[in-house]
């Protein structure tokens, strides 16, 4: 047989034909049998090999990718720490100086007071429970019906009617340091 390079397919088909030949000869081994046999064993084990390569090239190449996912997690977890106790330093600081903004010819520095709401679903539904709990037991068991609260619907109704802010909303005020 030629020395070009076979496919594990070709070989395996190779092999099935010297099945076939052992079994068209009636069980009886032939030199050419034999010889046929003994390349297509040794050729697989060579594919095999090459194969084997192969994987453990790209088990290396997942390994180093992996670790190296690792690292850039850490670097950017380093990073963002660096960031927060950096500006929990200029936030300190301007407090004890009582400044609300520091200005530099590059970098600005202040304080933003902002006000949302918190919402509390929990408390929101509560009253809307019983009614759904009828509601479903008129269901069949495979239609799910939830309650939810948009709370960005919510928020937006809490701004508009200041001072109408139902049970289960809370008013939060914070001071935000924003160095840009």
């Amino acid at each position: 047989m030629d020395m070009e390079k076979k496919s594990l397919f070709q070989l395996a088909d190779e092999y099935l034909a010297i099945e076939d030949a052992l079994i068209d000869n009636g069980g009886e081994l032939t030199e050419d049998i034999v010889l046929a046999d003994a390349q297509n064993k040794a050729e697989l084990a060579a594919k095999i090999d090459d194969y084997g390569k192969v994987l453990r090239s790209l088990k290396a190449k997942e390994e180093a990718a992996k670790n190296e996912e690792k690292r850039i997690k850490d670097y950017k977890q380093s990073a963002q720490k660096g960031q927060q106790t950096l500006k929990e330093y200029i936030r300190y600081n301007m407090e004890r100086m009582e400044a609300d903004r520091i200005d530099g010819d590059f970098t600005k520095a202040y304080f933003q007071n902002r006000h949302d709401y918190e919402v509390d679903e929990e408390v929101i539904l509560a009253k809307y429970q019983t009614a759904l709990n009828e509601f479903r037991s008129r269901m069949p068991e495979y239609v799910k019906v939830e309650l939810k609260v948009d709370k960005t619907l919510l928020k937006q109704e809490c701004k508009k009617d200041i001072g109408l802010i139902p049970e289960g909303v809370s008013e939060v005020h914070s001071r935000s340091l924003i160095v840009k």
